[in-house]
Protein backbone atom coordinates (compact mmCIF):
# COMPACT_ATOMS: atom_id res chain seq x y z
CA UNK A 1 0.00 0.00 0.00
CA UNK A 2 2.92 1.90 1.08
CA UNK A 3 4.32 1.60 -2.89
CA UNK A 4 1.36 2.32 -4.35
CA UNK A 5 0.84 5.91 -2.41
CA UNK A 6 4.45 6.77 -3.59
CA UNK A 7 3.49 5.52 -6.91
CA UNK A 8 0.27 8.06 -6.85
CA UNK A 9 2.16 10.96 -5.26
CA UNK A 10 4.79 10.56 -8.17
CA UNK A 11 1.90 10.75 -10.94
CA UNK A 12 0.09 13.35 -9.32
CA UNK A 13 3.66 15.38 -9.53
CA UNK A 14 3.60 14.70 -13.07
CA UNK A 15 0.55 16.24 -13.58
CA UNK A 16 1.18 19.16 -11.48
CA UNK A 17 2.76 20.52 -14.58
CA UNK A 18 -0.14 20.36 -16.79
CA UNK A 19 -2.44 22.20 -14.74
CA UNK A 20 -0.40 25.09 -14.18
CA UNK A 21 0.90 25.08 -17.88
CA UNK A 22 -3.46 25.50 -19.17
CA UNK A 23 -3.19 27.86 -16.15
CA UNK A 24 -0.84 30.47 -16.99
CA UNK A 25 -1.76 29.27 -20.87
CA UNK A 26 -4.94 31.20 -20.35
CA UNK A 27 -3.28 34.51 -19.55
CA UNK A 28 -4.67 37.06 -22.93
CA UNK A 29 -3.28 39.58 -24.32
CA UNK A 30 -4.54 42.81 -25.29
CA UNK A 31 -4.81 45.05 -28.42
CA UNK A 32 -6.48 48.40 -29.82
CA UNK A 33 -8.62 47.56 -32.31
CA UNK A 34 -10.87 50.18 -35.01
CA UNK A 35 -13.13 49.98 -38.07
CA UNK A 36 -12.50 53.46 -39.47
CA UNK A 37 -14.45 54.47 -42.53
CA UNK A 38 -11.84 57.10 -44.15
CA UNK A 39 -14.50 58.07 -46.85
CA UNK A 40 -16.99 59.56 -43.88
CA UNK A 41 -13.85 60.66 -41.42
CA UNK A 42 -15.81 58.72 -38.54
CA UNK A 43 -15.09 55.47 -36.54
CA UNK A 44 -17.67 52.60 -37.56
CA UNK A 45 -15.82 51.17 -33.65
CA UNK A 46 -14.12 53.60 -31.72
CA UNK A 47 -10.36 52.10 -31.13
CA UNK A 48 -11.35 49.65 -28.05
CA UNK A 49 -9.27 47.01 -26.27
CA UNK A 50 -9.72 44.05 -26.56
CA UNK A 51 -8.19 40.63 -25.00
CA UNK A 52 -6.85 38.22 -27.71
CA UNK A 53 -4.59 34.96 -27.48
CA UNK A 54 -1.21 35.02 -29.15
CA UNK A 55 -2.97 32.17 -31.23
CA UNK A 56 -5.34 34.81 -32.76
CA UNK A 57 -6.06 35.65 -36.45
CA UNK A 58 -7.34 38.90 -37.65
CA UNK A 59 -10.35 36.89 -39.06
CA UNK A 60 -10.59 34.88 -35.24
CA UNK A 61 -10.53 38.36 -34.04
CA UNK A 62 -13.61 39.27 -36.22
CA UNK A 63 -15.13 36.38 -35.41
CA UNK A 64 -14.79 37.19 -31.52
CA UNK A 65 -16.33 40.56 -31.81
CA UNK A 66 -19.32 39.09 -33.98
CA UNK A 67 -20.01 36.39 -31.50
CA UNK A 68 -19.58 38.86 -28.80
CA UNK A 69 -22.43 41.16 -30.58
CA UNK A 70 -20.66 44.23 -31.25
CA UNK A 71 -20.12 43.66 -34.63
CA UNK A 72 -22.26 41.74 -37.77
CA UNK A 73 -19.24 40.55 -39.99
CA UNK A 74 -19.80 38.87 -43.58
CA UNK A 75 -16.54 37.57 -44.77
CA UNK A 76 -16.17 35.90 -48.58
CA UNK A 77 -12.52 34.24 -49.80
CA UNK A 78 -11.20 34.90 -46.71
CA UNK A 79 -11.32 38.72 -46.29
CA UNK A 80 -14.54 40.90 -44.96
CA UNK A 81 -17.11 42.58 -47.23
CA UNK A 82 -19.11 44.01 -44.94
CA UNK A 83 -19.25 45.25 -41.51
CA UNK A 84 -21.56 46.55 -39.54
CA UNK A 85 -21.73 47.99 -35.73
CA UNK A 86 -24.59 45.71 -34.17
CA UNK A 87 -25.08 48.67 -31.75
CA UNK A 88 -25.54 52.11 -33.90
CA UNK A 89 -26.31 50.18 -37.42
CA UNK A 90 -23.25 52.07 -38.75
CA UNK A 91 -22.55 49.62 -41.83
CA UNK A 92 -19.96 49.37 -44.57
CA UNK A 93 -19.68 47.02 -47.65
CA UNK A 94 -17.28 46.10 -49.86
CA UNK A 95 -17.69 47.39 -53.75
CA UNK A 96 -16.45 47.24 -57.40
CA UNK A 97 -14.89 50.57 -56.23
CA UNK A 98 -14.03 50.11 -51.77
CA UNK A 99 -12.24 47.85 -50.10
CA UNK A 100 -10.68 47.03 -46.57
CA UNK A 101 -7.45 47.44 -46.11
CA UNK A 102 -5.67 46.04 -42.77
CA UNK A 103 -3.28 48.04 -41.16
CA UNK A 104 -1.42 47.46 -37.65
CA UNK A 105 0.93 50.05 -35.55
CA UNK A 106 0.12 52.33 -38.10
CA UNK A 107 1.83 50.26 -41.47
CA UNK A 108 -0.85 49.00 -44.43
CA UNK A 109 -0.34 45.65 -45.03
CA UNK A 110 -1.03 43.50 -47.94
CA UNK A 111 -4.38 42.14 -48.48
CA UNK A 112 -2.87 38.37 -47.95
CA UNK A 113 -2.20 38.31 -44.72
CA UNK A 114 -5.92 38.60 -43.45
CA UNK A 115 -5.58 35.27 -42.04
CA UNK A 116 -2.20 36.35 -40.17
CA UNK A 117 -1.57 36.15 -36.66
CA UNK A 118 -1.65 38.94 -35.07
CA UNK A 119 1.34 38.40 -33.03
CA UNK A 120 2.65 41.48 -30.97
CA UNK A 121 0.62 44.30 -32.81
CA UNK A 122 -0.53 46.97 -31.06
CA UNK A 123 -3.08 48.75 -32.84
CA UNK A 124 -5.30 46.63 -34.93
CA UNK A 125 -7.36 48.84 -37.33
CA UNK A 126 -9.31 48.08 -40.07
CA UNK A 127 -9.42 51.09 -42.75
CA UNK A 128 -12.30 51.23 -45.29
CA UNK A 129 -12.25 53.55 -48.56
CA UNK A 130 -14.56 53.48 -51.06
CA UNK A 131 -12.17 55.19 -53.60
CA UNK A 132 -9.89 53.31 -56.15
CA UNK A 133 -8.57 50.08 -55.14
CA UNK A 134 -5.24 51.65 -56.49
CA UNK A 135 -4.95 53.96 -54.46
CA UNK A 136 -1.42 54.31 -52.32
CA UNK A 137 -1.11 52.95 -49.41
CA UNK A 138 0.07 56.54 -48.35
CA UNK A 139 -2.60 57.96 -48.80
CA UNK A 140 -4.64 55.52 -46.58
CA UNK A 141 -2.52 55.89 -44.06
CA UNK A 142 -2.60 59.85 -44.20
CA UNK A 143 -6.51 59.24 -43.68
CA UNK A 144 -6.69 57.08 -40.61
CA UNK A 145 -4.60 57.81 -37.42
CA UNK A 146 -5.63 57.48 -33.69
CA UNK A 147 -5.71 60.57 -32.20
CA UNK A 148 -3.00 61.09 -29.95
CA UNK A 149 -5.40 61.67 -27.10
CA UNK A 150 -6.84 58.69 -28.50
CA UNK A 151 -3.99 56.49 -28.41
CA UNK A 152 -3.12 57.85 -24.65
CA UNK A 153 -6.41 56.89 -23.54
CA UNK A 154 -6.48 53.51 -25.25
CA UNK A 155 -2.59 52.76 -23.81
CA UNK A 156 -3.53 54.31 -20.07
CA UNK A 157 -6.42 51.67 -19.73
CA UNK A 158 -4.61 48.72 -21.36
CA UNK A 159 -1.71 49.84 -18.98
CA UNK A 160 -4.05 50.53 -15.74
CA UNK A 161 -5.82 46.69 -16.20
CA UNK A 162 -2.39 45.16 -16.17
CA UNK A 163 -1.65 46.76 -13.14
CA UNK A 164 -5.17 46.53 -11.01
CA UNK A 165 -4.41 42.09 -12.66
CA UNK A 166 -1.57 42.29 -10.34
CA UNK A 167 -2.67 43.67 -7.36
CA UNK A 168 -5.82 42.18 -6.86
CA UNK A 169 -9.05 42.62 -4.79
CA UNK A 170 -12.25 41.32 -3.22
CA UNK A 171 -14.43 44.86 -3.66
CA UNK A 172 -16.92 45.32 -5.70
CA UNK A 173 -15.11 48.69 -7.49
CA UNK A 174 -12.35 46.14 -8.30
CA UNK A 175 -14.66 43.79 -10.17
CA UNK A 176 -16.33 46.33 -12.10
CA UNK A 177 -12.77 48.57 -12.88
CA UNK A 178 -11.07 44.60 -14.17
CA UNK A 179 -14.38 44.41 -16.44
CA UNK A 180 -13.88 47.79 -17.64
CA UNK A 181 -10.54 47.52 -18.60
CA UNK A 182 -11.02 44.18 -20.29
CA UNK A 183 -9.26 42.15 -17.92
CA UNK A 184 -9.41 38.47 -17.01
CA UNK A 185 -11.01 38.20 -13.21
CA UNK A 186 -9.95 34.97 -11.69
CA UNK A 187 -12.02 31.74 -12.92
CA UNK A 188 -12.38 30.16 -9.58
CA UNK A 189 -13.54 33.99 -7.54
CA UNK A 190 -15.97 34.13 -10.09
CA UNK A 191 -16.99 30.45 -10.23
CA UNK A 192 -17.46 30.59 -6.27
CA UNK A 193 -19.06 34.00 -5.67
CA UNK A 194 -22.80 33.12 -6.41
CA UNK A 195 -22.39 30.26 -3.82
CA UNK A 196 -20.57 32.51 -1.18
CA UNK A 197 -23.25 35.19 -1.60
CA UNK A 198 -26.35 32.84 -1.18
CA UNK A 199 -24.61 31.09 1.72
CA UNK A 200 -25.00 35.22 3.25
CA UNK A 201 -28.40 37.12 2.18
CA UNK A 202 -28.50 40.71 2.20
CA UNK A 203 -29.48 42.37 4.82
CA UNK A 204 -30.12 45.97 3.58
CA UNK A 205 -30.16 47.70 0.29
CA UNK A 206 -26.65 49.19 0.32
CA UNK A 207 -25.37 45.35 0.49
CA UNK A 208 -27.57 43.88 -1.99
CA UNK A 209 -27.07 46.56 -4.47
CA UNK A 210 -23.18 46.02 -4.28
CA UNK A 211 -23.38 42.00 -4.33
CA UNK A 212 -25.81 42.86 -7.72
CA UNK A 213 -22.93 44.51 -9.17
CA UNK A 214 -20.01 42.23 -8.60
CA UNK A 215 -22.19 39.68 -10.08
CA UNK A 216 -23.34 41.65 -13.22
CA UNK A 217 -19.50 42.31 -13.03
CA UNK A 218 -18.93 38.92 -13.41
CA UNK A 219 -21.18 38.32 -16.55
CA UNK A 220 -23.93 36.66 -14.72
CA UNK A 221 -27.66 37.33 -15.97
CA UNK A 222 -30.56 36.90 -14.10
CA UNK A 223 -30.99 33.47 -15.08
CA UNK A 224 -28.50 33.00 -12.13
CA UNK A 225 -30.35 32.57 -8.77
CA UNK A 226 -27.63 34.81 -6.44
CA UNK A 227 -28.84 37.44 -9.36
CA UNK A 228 -32.67 36.67 -8.96
CA UNK A 229 -32.57 36.82 -4.91
CA UNK A 230 -31.06 40.16 -5.02
CA UNK A 231 -32.95 41.83 -8.06
CA UNK A 232 -35.98 40.67 -6.05
CA UNK A 233 -34.89 42.14 -2.56
CA UNK A 234 -34.00 45.30 -4.09
CA UNK A 235 -37.62 45.08 -5.43
CA UNK A 236 -38.75 44.88 -2.14
CA UNK A 237 -36.73 46.25 0.54
CA UNK A 238 -36.82 49.51 2.48
CA UNK A 239 -34.66 52.13 1.10
CA UNK A 240 -33.87 55.44 2.51
CA UNK A 241 -34.99 57.40 0.29
CA UNK A 242 -33.65 60.73 1.14
CA UNK A 243 -30.15 59.24 1.00
CA UNK A 244 -28.95 59.83 -2.18
CA UNK A 245 -25.91 57.70 -2.92
CA UNK A 246 -28.14 54.81 -1.77
CA UNK A 247 -30.55 55.42 -4.30
CA UNK A 248 -27.75 55.68 -6.87
CA UNK A 249 -26.61 52.45 -6.47
CA UNK A 250 -29.31 50.63 -6.24
CA UNK A 251 -30.18 52.34 -9.77
CA UNK A 252 -26.83 51.27 -11.18
CA UNK A 253 -27.03 47.72 -10.07
CA UNK A 254 -30.95 47.41 -11.58
CA UNK A 255 -29.41 49.00 -14.45
CA UNK A 256 -25.78 47.19 -14.76
CA UNK A 257 -27.29 44.65 -17.03
CA UNK A 258 -31.15 45.85 -17.60
CA UNK A 259 -32.45 43.68 -15.23
CA UNK A 260 -36.21 43.08 -14.91
CA UNK A 261 -38.45 44.06 -11.89
CA UNK A 262 -41.28 41.95 -10.69
CA UNK A 263 -44.33 43.41 -11.88
CA UNK A 264 -45.46 43.92 -8.13
CA UNK A 265 -42.15 45.47 -7.53
CA UNK A 266 -42.33 48.18 -4.43
CA UNK A 267 -39.27 50.24 -5.64
CA UNK A 268 -39.30 50.44 -9.51
CA UNK A 269 -37.18 52.79 -11.57
CA UNK A 270 -39.53 55.48 -11.97
CA UNK A 271 -39.89 56.01 -8.39
CA UNK A 272 -36.18 55.38 -7.68
CA UNK A 273 -35.13 57.88 -10.42
CA UNK A 274 -38.53 60.33 -9.10
CA UNK A 275 -36.74 60.37 -5.23
CA UNK A 276 -33.18 60.88 -6.63
CA UNK A 277 -34.30 64.07 -8.42
CA UNK A 278 -36.13 65.54 -5.36
CA UNK A 279 -32.22 65.19 -4.07
CA UNK A 280 -31.53 68.39 -6.63
CA UNK A 281 -30.86 71.72 -5.27
CA UNK A 282 -31.21 74.77 -6.97
CA UNK A 283 -27.44 75.29 -7.58
CA UNK A 284 -27.95 72.31 -10.32
CA UNK A 285 -25.66 69.82 -7.11
CA UNK A 286 -27.12 67.07 -6.05
CA UNK A 287 -27.24 66.27 -2.13
CA UNK A 288 -26.09 63.49 -0.86
CA UNK A 289 -28.97 63.68 1.81
CA UNK A 290 -32.06 65.55 1.74
CA UNK A 291 -31.69 69.29 2.58
CA UNK A 292 -28.17 69.32 2.61
CA UNK A 293 -25.93 71.28 0.84
CA UNK A 294 -24.84 69.68 -2.88
CA UNK A 295 -22.20 67.21 -3.31
CA UNK A 296 -19.98 66.99 -6.17
CA UNK A 297 -19.49 63.00 -5.58
CA UNK A 298 -23.20 62.35 -5.59
CA UNK A 299 -24.02 64.81 -8.41
CA UNK A 300 -21.54 62.79 -10.54
CA UNK A 301 -22.82 59.94 -9.53
CA UNK A 302 -26.44 61.13 -10.08
CA UNK A 303 -25.49 62.34 -13.74
CA UNK A 304 -24.16 58.73 -14.27
CA UNK A 305 -27.51 56.79 -13.83
CA UNK A 306 -29.34 59.13 -15.20
CA UNK A 307 -28.00 59.18 -18.38
CA UNK A 308 -29.67 55.97 -18.53
CA UNK A 309 -32.98 57.71 -18.96
CA UNK A 310 -32.15 61.14 -20.43
CA UNK A 311 -33.45 60.51 -23.79
CA UNK A 312 -36.62 59.86 -23.03
CA UNK A 313 -37.62 62.24 -20.35
CA UNK A 314 -36.95 65.76 -20.54
CA UNK A 315 -37.16 66.13 -16.92
CA UNK A 316 -34.45 64.12 -16.48
CA UNK A 317 -32.54 65.48 -19.15
CA UNK A 318 -32.97 68.97 -17.98
CA UNK A 319 -31.42 67.39 -14.79
CA UNK A 320 -28.64 67.03 -15.92
CA UNK A 321 -27.91 70.26 -17.75
CA UNK A 322 -28.19 71.98 -15.15
CA UNK A 323 -25.58 69.29 -12.75
CA UNK A 324 -23.21 69.44 -15.50
CA UNK A 325 -23.55 73.70 -15.10
CA UNK A 326 -22.81 72.78 -11.60
CA UNK A 327 -19.56 71.32 -11.59
CA UNK A 328 -18.35 73.59 -14.45
CA UNK A 329 -19.26 76.60 -11.95
CA UNK A 330 -17.75 74.90 -9.16
CA UNK A 331 -14.25 73.87 -11.66
CA UNK A 332 -14.13 77.27 -12.32
CA UNK A 333 -14.43 78.53 -8.90
CA UNK A 334 -12.63 76.54 -6.59
CA UNK A 335 -11.46 73.42 -8.66
CA UNK A 336 -13.11 70.30 -8.36
CA UNK A 337 -10.54 68.47 -8.02
CA UNK A 338 -10.56 70.07 -4.19
CA UNK A 339 -13.90 70.20 -3.82
CA UNK A 340 -14.76 66.82 -1.53
CA UNK A 341 -13.12 64.39 0.41
CA UNK A 342 -12.60 62.19 -2.47
CA UNK A 343 -8.74 62.17 -4.08
CA UNK A 344 -8.68 64.17 -6.75
CA UNK A 345 -7.67 61.90 -9.34
CA UNK A 346 -10.88 59.96 -8.00
CA UNK A 347 -13.03 63.14 -8.91
CA UNK A 348 -11.59 64.05 -11.88
CA UNK A 349 -12.27 60.23 -12.76
CA UNK A 350 -15.70 60.79 -12.12
CA UNK A 351 -16.22 63.55 -13.96
CA UNK A 352 -14.97 62.02 -16.84
CA UNK A 353 -16.92 59.03 -16.61
CA UNK A 354 -20.35 61.27 -16.40
CA UNK A 355 -19.55 63.91 -18.91
CA UNK A 356 -18.68 60.71 -21.31
CA UNK A 357 -22.47 59.31 -20.23
CA UNK A 358 -24.34 62.59 -21.46
CA UNK A 359 -22.81 63.17 -24.68
CA UNK A 360 -21.00 66.04 -23.21
CA UNK A 361 -17.25 66.45 -24.36
CA UNK A 362 -14.81 66.85 -21.27
CA UNK A 363 -12.23 68.84 -23.20
CA UNK A 364 -14.96 71.75 -23.16
CA UNK A 365 -12.88 75.21 -21.80
CA UNK A 366 -15.45 75.45 -18.32
CA UNK A 367 -14.42 71.99 -17.39
CA UNK A 368 -10.71 72.80 -18.25
CA UNK A 369 -8.74 72.89 -14.67
CA UNK A 370 -5.48 75.59 -14.94
CA UNK A 371 -5.86 75.60 -18.28
CA UNK A 372 -6.27 71.84 -18.81
CA UNK A 373 -7.87 69.34 -19.95
CA UNK A 374 -9.06 67.00 -17.20
CA UNK A 375 -8.33 64.09 -19.84
CA UNK A 376 -4.87 65.48 -19.63
CA UNK A 377 -5.20 65.85 -15.87
CA UNK A 378 -5.75 62.44 -15.11
CA UNK A 379 -2.99 60.87 -17.98
CA UNK A 380 -0.66 62.93 -15.59
CA UNK A 381 -1.76 60.74 -12.83
CA UNK A 382 -0.48 57.80 -13.83
CA UNK A 383 2.58 55.75 -12.86
CA UNK A 384 5.44 54.14 -14.29
CA UNK A 385 4.06 51.06 -13.14
CA UNK A 386 0.97 51.67 -14.67
CA UNK A 387 -1.40 52.33 -11.68
CA UNK A 388 -2.86 55.83 -10.75
CA UNK A 389 -2.04 57.69 -7.73
CA UNK A 390 -4.61 59.22 -5.68
CA UNK A 391 -2.49 62.97 -5.53
CA UNK A 392 0.28 63.71 -7.75
CA UNK A 393 3.67 62.39 -6.28
CA UNK A 394 2.07 59.44 -4.54
CA UNK A 395 2.33 55.69 -5.10
CA UNK A 396 -0.35 53.63 -6.92
CA UNK A 397 -3.35 52.85 -5.10
CA UNK A 398 -6.18 50.69 -5.64
CA UNK A 399 -8.96 53.22 -5.65
CA UNK A 400 -7.09 56.01 -7.83
CA UNK A 401 -6.54 52.94 -10.74
CA UNK A 402 -10.32 51.56 -10.22
CA UNK A 403 -11.74 54.71 -10.76
CA UNK A 404 -9.26 56.20 -13.55
CA UNK A 405 -9.97 52.24 -15.98
CA UNK A 406 -13.64 53.27 -15.41
CA UNK A 407 -13.02 56.76 -16.34
CA UNK A 408 -10.55 55.42 -19.45
CA UNK A 409 -13.44 52.99 -20.60
CA UNK A 410 -15.87 55.56 -20.86
CA UNK A 411 -13.83 57.30 -23.49
CA UNK A 412 -12.62 54.92 -25.69
CA UNK A 413 -16.16 53.14 -26.03
CA UNK A 414 -17.68 56.41 -25.49
CA UNK A 415 -20.65 54.57 -23.36
CA UNK A 416 -21.52 54.03 -19.54
CA UNK A 417 -18.77 51.82 -17.53
CA UNK A 418 -21.12 50.85 -15.38
CA UNK A 419 -22.96 49.19 -17.93
CA UNK A 420 -22.49 45.18 -18.96
CA UNK A 421 -23.43 42.80 -20.95
CA UNK A 422 -24.07 39.57 -19.75
CA UNK A 423 -21.72 36.36 -20.88
CA UNK A 424 -23.70 33.68 -19.01
CA UNK A 425 -24.17 30.63 -20.62
CA UNK A 426 -26.22 27.35 -19.53
CA UNK A 427 -25.68 26.66 -16.31
CA UNK A 428 -22.95 24.09 -15.80
CA UNK A 429 -21.85 21.88 -12.85
CA UNK A 430 -18.50 22.66 -11.12
CA UNK A 431 -17.88 20.86 -8.37
CA UNK A 432 -20.70 20.84 -5.47
CA UNK A 433 -21.68 24.11 -7.39
CA UNK A 434 -25.14 24.61 -9.67
CA UNK A 435 -24.11 28.22 -11.54
CA UNK A 436 -23.29 29.42 -14.58
CA UNK A 437 -19.81 30.35 -15.48
CA UNK A 438 -19.58 33.09 -17.56
CA UNK A 439 -17.88 32.40 -21.33
CA UNK A 440 -16.08 35.02 -20.98
CA UNK A 441 -13.70 34.12 -18.13
CA UNK A 442 -12.56 30.90 -20.01
CA UNK A 443 -10.69 31.14 -23.17
CA UNK A 444 -12.99 29.62 -26.05
CA UNK A 445 -9.88 29.50 -27.86
CA UNK A 446 -7.62 27.80 -25.78
CA UNK A 447 -6.89 23.39 -26.18
CA UNK A 448 -8.33 21.79 -23.27
CA UNK A 449 -4.99 20.73 -21.77
CA UNK A 450 -5.87 20.72 -18.28
CA UNK A 451 -8.78 18.10 -18.77
CA UNK A 452 -7.06 16.18 -21.23
CA UNK A 453 -3.82 15.89 -18.53
CA UNK A 454 -6.43 15.22 -15.90
CA UNK A 455 -7.98 12.63 -17.74
CA UNK A 456 -4.82 10.98 -19.22
CA UNK A 457 -3.41 11.57 -15.48
CA UNK A 458 -6.15 8.95 -14.45
CA UNK A 459 -5.75 6.19 -17.20
CA UNK A 460 -2.24 6.24 -16.47
CA UNK A 461 -2.75 5.75 -12.70
CA UNK A 462 -5.71 3.20 -13.28
CA UNK A 463 -2.98 1.06 -15.22
CA UNK A 464 -0.29 1.76 -12.61
CA UNK A 465 -2.10 0.76 -10.01
CA UNK A 466 -3.64 -2.68 -11.46
CA UNK A 467 0.02 -3.22 -12.81
CA UNK A 468 1.36 -2.61 -9.02
CA UNK A 469 -1.85 -5.32 -7.60
CA UNK A 470 -0.84 -7.79 -10.63
CA UNK A 471 2.91 -7.38 -9.48
CA UNK A 472 1.73 -8.37 -5.52
CA UNK A 473 -0.22 -11.17 -6.39
CA UNK A 474 2.45 -13.05 -8.79
CA UNK A 475 4.90 -12.13 -5.77
CA UNK A 476 2.87 -14.03 -3.39
CA UNK A 477 1.83 -16.93 -5.32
Amino acid sequence: MRKLFVIFSIIFSLLLPYSVAADSGSTDSSVIFAVYDATADSYLLKPTPVSVSSSFSYLSLLDQLSDDGVLSVKIENGSPVSIQNTESGYILQKTQTSAFYLKTDNTVLDDTVWMSAIGNAGIVEIVFSSEALDLPKEAILSKNSITAQGEATVTALTEAGHWLSMNQDSTTLYFMAMTASNQSLSPSDVATLPAALQAHPPEDAQTAAEELLMLSACGYSQTNQAVSERVAFLASCQIDTDNGDLLVQVLRALDSQNYTLPDNAENTRFSLCSRLLLMQNEDGGFSTNKGFASSPWTTLDAMLVLSNYSKEDETVANAIRNAASYISNLNQTSSLAHATTYSSTRILAKMISALICNQIDPSEDRFAIDGVSPIDYLLARQNEDGGFCAEPGEASSLEATETAALALSALNKGRNPYLFSSAAQEETSLSSLNEATPSALANSTQPPWLMIGIVAGCVVLFVVIIIAILYRRKKKS
